[in-house]
């Protein structure tokens, strides 16, 4: 009967430890327009999360990181970047001259969030699933200064870490977001996602090109992942052109999501009234 006592306990607490184990994609953040952010709807993309500053001697980094965005977009990759204030005080400003800055000195487009704290007391919740392994499940791995790399799997687990010494573009993360994909066969039907203008007011355009002959499902969402509405769902030769009235829409941020042959491409958007 002991034995029977001690072996149901140890199955309930073998469930109960596993049924605390978070995903990336069950958390929420907060943009830095101010929205909020369903984290769910990154699932099925690779996505790479860096703590940013605006002052540091990393910085250039924001050049390299939007260059890694631009070309392996294509293979569900993103990245989500999240101003840090926490060492070295090097990102004092607001979020609007954070965005106005990253825009402006190196054309980002990539999702960036509210300034946060990554480290200390006031860690934000995710940053203690990213720094925690009794959370991630995988390994501790405190912050250790400005510009320092997490690595998410599609399904929302911890895959890796990488130092703020560690380009973008290195060769252990350009391989990471390849791995499992069909290269030369996404090559052979390249995509491209572009939505202007941004910010957005009466209207905006979307421009889907391909090579070959593509399946292709457009919709605009809200960050929180609901579906505002259907744009496009059809066969697409070349190029695909759509021009998008936000007359029903209010002023926020908001996603184009591209499926181009099961493949999945973001571009977020912001709508001014």
């Amino acid at each position: 009967m002991k034995k029977i006592l001690s072996l149901i306990i140890l199955l309930l607490t073998t469930y109960y430890v596993n049924s605390q184990t978070a995903s990336f994609h069950d958390f929420k953040v907060v943009s830095i327009q101010g929205d909020t952010v369903d984290l769910s709807i990154f699932k099925g993309q690779k996505i790479m999360v860096v703590n940013t500053a605006s002052l540091c001697g990393y910085t250039y980094q924001y050049e390299d990181l939007q260059q890694l965005f631009t070309e392996y977009s294509k293979y569900n990759f993103t990245i989500i970047a999240f101003p840090s204030n926490d060492f070295g005080n090097q990102e004092p400003g607001a979020g609007d001259d954070i965005l106005k800055f990253c825009q402006e000195n190196y054309g980002v487009t990539f999702p960036i969030m509210a300034k946060i704290h990554v480290s200390g007391n006031q860690i934000h919740p995710l940053y203690q699933w990213l720094t925690w392994k009794n959370e991630n499940g995988v390994k501790d791995a405190p912050v250790q200064w400005n510009f320092q790399k997490f690595l998410i799997n599609e399904d929302g687990s911890w895959h890796d870490v990488r130092y703020s010494s560690t380009s973008p573009l290195a060769p252990v993360i350009t391989s990471w977001i390849a791995q499992g994909t069909e290269i030369a066969e996404k090559e052979e039907k390249l995509t491209k996602l572009s939505v202007y203008p941004t910010p957005a007011t009466d209207h905006f355009n979307t421009v889907i090109t391909v090579k070959g002959i593509s399946n292709v499902v457009v919709k605009v969402m809200s960050l929180n992942g609901q579906e505002i509405e259907e744009l496009f769902n059809g066969v697409v030769e070349d190029d695909l052109r759509i021009s998008y009235y936000t007359s029903r829409m209010k002023a926020g941020s908001y996603l184009v999501v591209a499926e181009i042959n099961g493949s999945k491409e973001t571009v977020q958007i912001r709508v001014d009234k």
